[in-house]
């Protein structure tokens, strides 16, 4: 008798080591055959397809993409279709997370969409929804394994959209600069300006939105005395600390930044660089060090507008600037990258005034 329920006990303990094996196996499979499908997705997969321009607020839908005149609707729809174009043939490579560059555009449009990053250099990030993921092997990859995104290689022309197109996606916000739902754009920006232009307690938010402006917008919708506002505020504001100071060189990232605007920004550097040589170098070397480094060009930028600002001032008071940056460039409390950034100013300056070493 016992013999007997020792054979049944037996059985029962084969059969479910037995069944335990097989699941293992199942799962295994059924995890490798999701690592092939995801590892296969295309960019279609994850945006969908768009075949006519005005179809791109299906794949990039916007919340308040109704309430937007003609015009914005068609910068939205022309921006965010040749985005999709330059996209859709791109290569993906599976990761477990985001690179940790700071994203240019962070852009989260719902639990039913997406969730897209896209870095200054090109490349684009984008972490698939669950329903995209359905209840196949790709859905055992991600409940075992964790969630995956897929990032693109970089892509020159990308990049270019990013940077001259700072207000094409109306919802993309650093997180905690705006409350609730409201879109950075420059009609927020210069309410949140107006209202607040004279309080200090808000002024390092304020001169961080500064970045997210379009120069041209003013001009588009006839308001070209805003943006003369802004510049005038700017030009005579007391900038009390580093993070000011770094808000207002990420200006130059800034849309239409060129001509009379080009020329009121310069003016605008030039005096912080007046006050204080040293800290512009030193939040400038702190944004090339920094872990999505800013890149040459602007750098560039940055250095010939300080000087071409200082034009305005006496050649004496030039002089002494760069007599301090040299200075400061021979101390040893200055790192390599401050001294680079004091050799690329000096060149600039020794270039507009003739001056030969």
């Amino acid at each position: 008798m016992g013999n007997a329920k020792s054979k049944k006990y037996m059985v029962v303990v084969v059969a479910v080591i037995a069944f335990f094996v097989v699941a293992v196996f199942y799962v295994n499979a059924q995890i490798n055959e999701g690592q092939k499908q995801l590892e296969n997705m295309k960019v279609t997969d994850l945006l969908g397809q768009v075949e006519d321009v005005q179809d791109v607020n299906v794949a990039f839908y916007h919340p308040t993409f109704e309430n937007f005149d003609q015009e914005k609707k068609s910068r939205l729809h022309m921006a965010t279709a040749f985005f999709h174009e330059q996209l859709k043939n791109k290569d993906l490579h599976m990761v477990t997370s985001p690179p940790e560059d700071y994203a240019f555009f962070d852009v989260d449009f719902s639990r039913e969409k997406p969730h897209i990053k896209i870095y200054s250099d090109g490349r684009v990030y984008i972490s698939p929804t669950a329903s995209q993921i359905g209840v196949g092997p790709a859905w055992w990859y991600w409940i075992i394994k964790g969630p995956v995104g897929f990032v693109t290689e970089p892509d020159e022309n990308i990049a270019d959209l990013v940077n001259q197109w700072p207000r094409a996606w109306k919802n993309i916000k650093e997180p905690g600069q705006v409350d609730g739902d409201a879109p950075i754009d420059n009609e927020y920006i210069y309410g949140f300006f107006q209202k607040n232009k004279d309080n200090k307690d808000e002024r390092s938010h304020l001169l961080g939105l500064f970045q997210y402006l379009d120069w041209r917008e003013f001009e588009w919708e006839n308001h070209p005395e805003k943006s003369d506002e802004i510049l005038s505020w700017l030009y005579h504001v007391e900038v009390e600390n580093q993070e000011d100071l770094t808000s207002i060189l990420m200006m130059v990232y800034t849309g239409g930044l060129d001509g009379a605007y080009a020329q009121s920004y310069a003016d605008v550097l030039a005096v912080q660089f007046m006050k204080s040589p040293i800290n512009v170098v030193k939040a400038l070397a702190e944004k090339i060090d920094a872990r999505e480094p800013m890149e040459v060009a602007k750098v560039d930028e940055i250095c010939d507008n300080i000087i071409y600002g200082c034009q305005y001032y006496e050649m004496d008071e030039q002089t002494l600037a760069m007599k301090s940056l040299r200075e400061y460039a021979n101390n040893q409390e200055s790192t390599e990258t401050e001294r680079q950034v004091v050799e690329k100013i000096i060149k600039s300056w020794e270039k507009r005034n003739f001056v030969n070493n």
